[in-house]
């Protein structure tokens, strides 16, 4: 005898209708061994008690009061003797429950929803009521559907629920429609598009709305999308380990493989996957504690010992080079410069005299394009790549592939600056109030490099625009040559310093790495993670690049005796160059104002006018202390007055960080901050003592110790926890205020603070970007943390009061 035709015979003899006993079950879809029954009751109750709150919504042709009987009857049965050895050991799992369902591995691709899924342990208690009228929604949707049909989709539905019950703050998209008719669910089902939510758990309702339209007559997908594929695609399986970004596929050059008096050979970082579940970071940004560094010494071979002293100056040798100490062994020096600007154009105009009398024109260009493509990497910074893509064009209009040059009164180089991809979701990016986007960056010819590429076309004309005609190779083969002429058989003179002199000359001028990788196209670890959250203004990263070469030429030419007279054009670009979507000033201040305009209001009596405040006022805080700590977006991020240092006024944020917390940061308070936390926690402590009664009791008191948002439910007044998405909807409900990701000011802050001259060091100590070595609170460190808070201080504070924010109190607790 089955466990089901027991547990039939056992309600016959205790008086209970064995035929509702089993429409239970089979509402349920029950397992065969009854796995935890009771528990899978007790949550039908509750989810059947919601159907009569708010809107009304019910099974057809049921009796409740008949089924909440029987339902009750089978919950009684966990209490009763000997009833595991009647029903078996699996009918009542005790009090005691475990953290997984207990229908796992047990057949729960089977029986997916609802029995499994009326197992799932839900977190949030706050909004229980909400996640018990969803299901009876599903319950509804689904019960003319047998319980053995759409076996695959109730299989989702059960990894979807079980991925809602483990967040800690449950919110339903309020495109879905659960506290409205069962009719209105359904349609808004239909009309579900995740790719449009502004739920961060957009795909595990989209699972929930595919099943309920299925139910409801529309036919499921069959097979894949050609080529024979049948079923679910399999996820790709990531790689343990993934390498950095490198312009050489060699990897990352060591020292200088040219140059015998440094280290030769490349090395590639290696680094494991640290992305959280709700990550919203730029790759790479959570950096790991430990990097692998696998080098390629072009097969040398040595003792052991040698071997591993070896193994050990390079990584030291590794970590000193993230310094960017103002000068190295591996930069040029004034001297090599001025060899090398002067020496090239004296080549080439040889090289012109030669071309009327020699019989091989052939190698004669080469030679005049290698000195044409040596000058141009130089000042440039260019790699040879890109070099060779040079093409003439007549405005910056014309369509170009790679670098162009263009001829006019005043020659112009037109640049591409590598646009980082975004990071994260794009769904909430502003679509309006951020920086206008460009590509190419419009740059001076202050070394004269148009004049050789002139005199190089004219010598050796052709139809096409190119000015290249020889392969890379080729030219990186004779200006390998070129510079042991050029520098008299002295190996210093390398390609390597020829690519990296710009980078490291803006480094050294400006200690801004970012910058200086987005001016030479140099692709360093340093770099990469800061590049996503710069917006660059186009006159600002050219002032960047006319300021340092200008400062050079100026000592270079003096080192031959005469005097640089740099080129007066400095053509105007409107629009940033490098990330996108980074908030105007103008925005930012548009949105305070449109904040501070509820909050100047006095809230009526009504208790929605009162929440809405509330709301504002929380969403005023919250921006204020993103914006203030260029905070990503995580949940909870205020921080309490006690969390910072009473006399510096600095804190340790760990918004960014892996298990180990290596990437906590310092933040500042500024006075401005503190009054407006202060401010808030006294709001909230006096708005929760005014609405006793109306909000549910929750035993865990630490969760909305960092503040709430509040919203009406059908079910009365709940609290959400402070969250990317719940932030995103806050946004909707004011006013004239521009929506934008919830981390954009990390952007804006990164920015415009470079912009306004903010010292680099601060800046990434602030962001929270270094790699190993350029830790700002490393054991050599001499990073000064008084001075950094000073430093904060005087940039952002200012920045604050530009854009309108000042500390609030609340009308609640000043009354």
């Amino acid at each position: 005898m089955s466990k089901r035709e027991i547990l039939l015979r056992l309600a016959s003899e205790q008086g209970q209708s064995p035929w509702i006993v089993s429409e239970i079950l089979n509402l349920l879809g029950s397992h065969p061994e009854l796995i935890d029954l009771p528990r899978a009751i007790d949550q039908l109750v509750r989810v059947l008690r919601t159907c009569s709150v708010g809107v009304p919504i019910g099974l057809e042709n049921s009796d409740d009061i008949v089924l909440h009987e029987a339902c009750e009857w089978l919950i009684s049965l966990s209490r009763q003797p000997n009833i595991r050895v009647l029903l078996g050991e699996q009918f009542w799992l005790g009090n005691n429950r475990s953290a997984r369902n207990p229908v796992h591995q047990r057949g729960v691709k089977i029986f997916g929803f609802p029995y499994a899924s009326f197992l799932h342990i839900f977190r949030d208690y706050e909004n229980a009521q909400d996640y018990e009228r969803l299901l009876a929604q599903l319950l509804i949707a689904s019960h003319k559907t047998g319980t053995d049909r759409l076996i695959s989709q109730r299989y989702e539905v059960y990894k979807a629920l079980g991925n809602l019950c483990e967040q800690r703050n449950f919110f339903i998209p309020p495109e879905l429609k659960v506290w409205d008719t069962s009719e209105k669910f359904v349609v808004s089902c239909r009309g579900f598009l995740p790719g449009k939510s502004g739920s961060e758990n957009a795909e595990s309702f989209a699972a929930i709305a595919r099943f309920v339209r299925y139910c409801n007559g529309e036919s499921p997908r069959v097979g894949g999308g050609g080529g024979g594929h049948r079923g679910q695609r399999k996820e790709q399986s990531r790689p343990e380990l993934i390498n950095l970004i490198t312009e050489d596929p060699r990897g990352f050059v060591l020292g200088d493989p040219d140059d015998p008096d440094q280290l030769p050979g490349h090395y590639d970082i290696l680094v494991g996957h640290t992305d959280t579940v709700d990550s919203d970071l730029a790759p790479g940004e959570i950096s790991p504690s430990t990097e692998i560094w696998v080098l390629d010494d072009d097969g040398c071979e040595r003792p052991y010992v040698a071997d591993l002293l070896g193994q050990q100056n390079v990584e030291a040798h590794i970590v000193r080079s993230r310094q960017f100490l103002p000068f190295s062994y591996n930069q040029l020096t004034l001297v090599e410069l001025r060899n090398l600007l002067f020496g090239a154009s004296d080549l080439f105009h040889s090289c012109l005299q030669e071309l009327s009398c020699t019989k091989d024109p052939a190698r004669i260009q080469l030679r005049m394009e290698a000195i044409v493509a040596l000058h141009i990497s130089l000042w440039l910074g260019q790699s040879m790549t890109q070099v060779v893509q040079l093409s003439v064009v007549d405005d910056e209009t014309d369509d170009a592939d790679g670098l162009a040059l263009i001829l006019g009164d005043s020659a112009l180089f037109s640049m591409v600056v590598r646009r980082p991809d975004l990071a994260g979701d794009d769904r909430w990016q502003a679509s309006s109030g951020v920086r206008l986007s460009l590509l190419r960056i419009l740059l001076p010819d202050l070394a004269g490099s148009a004049q050789l590429v002139k005199q190089l076309l004219k010598a050796f004309p052709h139809s096409a625009n190119q000015v290249f005609t020889y392969q890379t190779e080729q030219l990186d083969a004779e200006i390998k040559a070129l510079l042991l002429e050029l520098g008299e058989d002295d190996r210093r003179y390398t390609r390597t310093k020829l690519r990296s002199y710009l980078f490291h000359q803006i480094v050294t001028d400006t200690q801004d790495v970012a910058a200086a990788s987005m001016l030479s196209g140099v692709e360093i670890p340093s770099a990469q993670t800061p590049r996503y959250y710069l917006q660059l203004d186009a006159n600002h990263l050219r002032n960047i690049y006319t300021t340092s070469l200008v400062r050079v030429l100026t000592q270079v030419y003096a080192c031959a005796g005469l005097a640089y007279e740099p080129a007066g054009l400095n053509p105007d670009q409107e629009g940033g160059l490098g990330a996108t979507h980074c908030l105007l000033p103008e925005t930012i201040a548009y949105n305070v104002s449109a904040m501070a305009a509820v909050l100047r209001k006095k809230a009526k009596g009504r208790l929605s006018d009162m929440l809405a405040w509330h709301n504002c006022y929380t969403l005023w805080s919250v921006q204020m202390f993103s914006l203030i700590t260029a905070c990503r977006a995580i949940r909870n991020p205020l921080m309490l007055i006690d969390e910072f240092d009473s006399v510096l006024g600095m804190g340790a944020l760990s918004d960014k960080d892996a298990d180990d917390r290596h990437m906590s940061r310092l933040i500042c308070m500024p006075p401005m901050l503190r009054r407006q936390i202060t401010n808030y926690l006294e709001h909230c402590a006096s708005i929760s003592r005014q609405l006793i009664g109306y909000l549910s009791r929750d035993d865990d008191r630490d969760r909305w110790s960092r503040g709430f948002f509040l919203w009406i439910s059908p079910t009365g007044i709940r609290r959400a926890e402070i969250a990317p998405d719940t932030i995103v909807q806050q946004m909707v409900q004011v006013a004239g205020y521009t929506c934008h990701r919830v981390n954009s000011y990390r952007k804006f802050l990164r920015t415009e603070l470079t912009e306004r001259g903010c010292p680099p060091e601060a800046l990434t100590a602030l962001m929270g970007h270094w790699l190993r070595g350029e830790e700002p609170q490393d054991a050599y460190s001499s990073f000064c943390p008084a001075a950094y808070a000073n430093v904060l201080d005087e940039w952002i504070t200012p920045l604050l009061r530009e854009l309108g924010w000042s500390a609030l109190s609340s009308q609640w607790v000043t009354e």
